[in-house]
């Protein structure tokens, strides 16, 4: 509320007036709409209606506009309520300033009020979604100075609960508060405290209102039991990220807390989705133990992936679904378009080559092949599987171990 004179040599060749606000860059935006608690003078002559045209004041800005009632059809004196006032000037002003209204004529004050928001459209916003967040705004921060340690913190929560659905920085929620950075951060940190909102990330990057986490956990779930219920196996993260237009370090949030609760497994960039299998017809969990029994029986001569409907007598693109269910899972080791192997001849046959090159040197494909007992095919197509997972490197026509070879896991 103090005064202050600035001398700004070279201003440009607009003249400043009468109105006009200095602010940090980002902090405020010019404003054709402010919402309004509205408190109507108790001497007022006639009762206020809808789209009444006013003259406001606040700071040392005098507009014209028109007044929209939100939540009554009339207000008369001593009346309060919510309402719109349209700007057809935009004009410097932010939630917590006050205003005086006037009737320009014949020229009287009709109340006093203080905006609680802002929108910078020309259009009206929707009404009913405007005064359900006015009126939770008002109660939200009811009897506490919006200046205070409490009425700052409190207005960081109302900008998480109601303008924050999907998190944000501090640097975001200081321009939604008009807080410096330091301060919206402290009322962070003494929130986060309080259990009332979450930091995201090892950075703590994003912060986000305890209720809006869960009602993002909750979005995903239903998404990942909507798939099961297509009697899908599995589904791409990509795929289930697609769907909503959320940061990645909620999505990491997120899917840890679906596979704690087992409602997802993760391996690589798919989700197995668990209970999909207990809940598939009785037929395609006969099918899918028909593959794995196939494959564990085969061992090193395993059908190619084409093959399968043939022998199973069963439709491709019901195996293709199953095939890929298992090597999600683990169970099935796809080595090469053509090559598939069951997780225990894999894990046999890495065995093998690991110990051969350490007791032998390096391995040529063709004593793997021997050893193996199985064709070129398979004996090249796992080698250089096992080059692509690092396990390996190829010299010439041989392999050796890579140098920091620690018995890699699959993937």
């Amino acid at each position: 509320g103090q005064c202050l004179a600035l001398n700004i040599p070279e201003f440009g060749r607009p003249l400043p007036e009468r109105g006009q606000v200095l602010a940090a860059p980002g902090f405020l935006r010019p404003a054709n709409w402010l919402h309004v608690k509205i408190s109507v003078v108790s001497n007022l002559d006639h009762a206020l209606q809808n789209a009444t045209p006013i003259k406001l004041h606040t700071g040392t800005v005098e507009a014209s506009g028109k007044l929209y009632l939100l939540d009554a059809k009339t207000l008369g004196p001593g009346d309060t309520g919510f309402a719109s006032i349209s700007l057809p000037e935009a004009i410097g002003a932010a939630p917590h300033d006050r205003c005086i209204l006037r009737r320009p004529s014949p020229a009287m004050t009709v109340a006093g009020a203080e905006i609680l928001e802002v929108s910078f459209s020309e259009h009206r916003p929707r009404r009913q979604a405007l005064l359900q967040r006015l009126q939770a705004r008002d109660e939200f921060l009811h009897g506490i100075p919006p200046r205070s340690e409490e009425g700052r913190d409190r207005r960081v929560l109302f900008s998480l609960l109601w303008e924050g659905p999907v998190g944000g920085s501090v640097q975001d929620l200081s321009r939604n508060v008009l807080l410096p950075v330091a301060e919206a951060e402290e009322s962070l940190n003494r929130l986060k405290a309080d259990g009332d909102v979450l930091a995201l990330g090892r950075d703590g990057g994003v912060w986000i209102h305890r209720d809006r986490l869960g009602e993002r956990i909750s979005e995903a779930e239903v998404a990942v039991r909507e798939e099961a219920s297509r009697s899908k196996l599995g589904l791409r993260v990509s795929d289930l990220q697609g769907r909503f237009d959320w940061p990645a370090v909620l999505w990491q949030h997120v899917l840890a807390d679906l596979e704690r609760r087992r409602l997802v497994t993760r391996r690589g960039d798919r989700l197995i989705l668990s209970g999909a299998v207990d809940d598939m017809p009785e037929e395609d969990r006969r099918l899918l133990d028909r593959i794995l029994a196939l494959y564990e029986r085969t061992g090193f001569q395993s059908p190619r992936p084409e093959e399968l409907p043939g022998q199973l007598g069963a439709l491709p693109r019901k195996v293709q679904a199953l095939l890929q269910h298992l090597f999600s899972t683990g169970e099935l080791v796809r080595v090469s378009p053509a090559v598939v192997l069951h997780r225990g001849w894999y894990d046999e046959a890495e065995s093998l080559a690991v110990r051969m090159i350490r007791e032998q040197g390096p391995l040529e494909s063709a004593e793997f092949k021997a050893a193996l007992g199985t064709s070129r095919k398979y004996a090249i197509a796992f080698l250089e599987h096992l080059d692509g997972r690092k396990v390996t490197i190829r010299m010439g026509n041989a392999r050796q171990l890579m140098p920091d070879y620690e018995g890699k896991s699959v993937r």
